[in-house]
C-alpha cells in the first residue's frame, strides 16, 4: 500500500527470506548469554534505543508489538522527535499490563508506557485494562483482531460443504 516498513529483530538465519524482504530487516547483534537476566534486559534496551536513534532517517513512525518493545520505542521516539505506538493483545493475570505491574521497576515502566503516543487495543477488555492502568483513554485506538468472532464461533460451520479450517500464525511464549 505504498508504506515502507523496516523490521528490527534479533540476529538469526533469514536466508529463507527473499532479498527484497531482507533489505527491510535490521538485525541486532546478540548479547553474551553468560550475562545475568537483568543485565541482558538493560543492555538489550540500550542497544535497541541506540540503534533506533542511529537509524532515525529510516522511519517516520515507531510501531511496537507488546509493551516491553513499546517502552523502547517510546524512549527512542522522544529522543528523536518521532511518534511511537504499540499494540497490546493480552489482558488479565498473565497479560502484558499485569506483567509490567509485577516486574522490576514498575513505576518506571508505567512512565515509559505512558510516553507512547498511542496504544492499539485489540479488545474492549484491553482498552479497559489500559485505562485502569492510567494510560490516557483518548490515546487508545481500538483495533480489533482480524477474525470476526461473531461469524467464526466454535462449532459453527462457515460453509455447508466443508468443515472450517483455521491457520493461526503467532508466537508462543511462556
Amino acid at each position: 500500500k505504498g508504506v515502507e516498513v523496516t523490521f528490527l529483530s534479533k540476529k538469526g538465519d533469514f536466508s529463507h527470506l527473499v532479498q527484497e524482504d531482507r533489505n527491510h530487516l535490521h538485525a541486532l547483534n546478540p548479547l553474551p548469554s553468560w550475562l545475568p537476566d537483568p543485565l541482558i534486559a538493560l543492555f538489550n534496551t540500550i542497544n535497541v534505543v541506540l540503534t533506533l536513534i542511529r537509524h532515525r532517517e529510516r522511519y517516520d513512525i515507531l510501531h511496537a508489538h507488546i509493551l516491553v518493545n513499546g517502552m523502547m520505542a517510546a524512549m527512542a521516539g522522544r529522543l528523536v522527535g518521532c511518534p511511537s505506538l504499540a499494540k497490546v493483545a493480552s489482558v488479565g493475570p498473565l497479560g502484558e499490563i499485569q506483567r509490567h505491574r509485577n516486574a522490576w521497576l514498575p513505576r518506571l515502566r508505567h512512565r515509559l508506557i505512558c510516553l507512547l503516543d498511542s496504544i492499539g487495543a485489540t479488545t474492549p477488555e484491553v482498552r479497559a485494562e489500559l485505562i485502569a492502568y492510567g494510560y490516557p483513554r483518548d490515546r487508545i485506538a481500538s483495533i480489533p483482531n482480524g477474525v470476526d468472532a461473531v461469524f467464526f464461533q466454535p462449532g459453527k460451520r462457515t460453509t455447508v460443504t466443508e468443515e472450517p479450517r483455521v491457520l493461526c500464525i503467532s508466537r508462543f511464549v511462556v
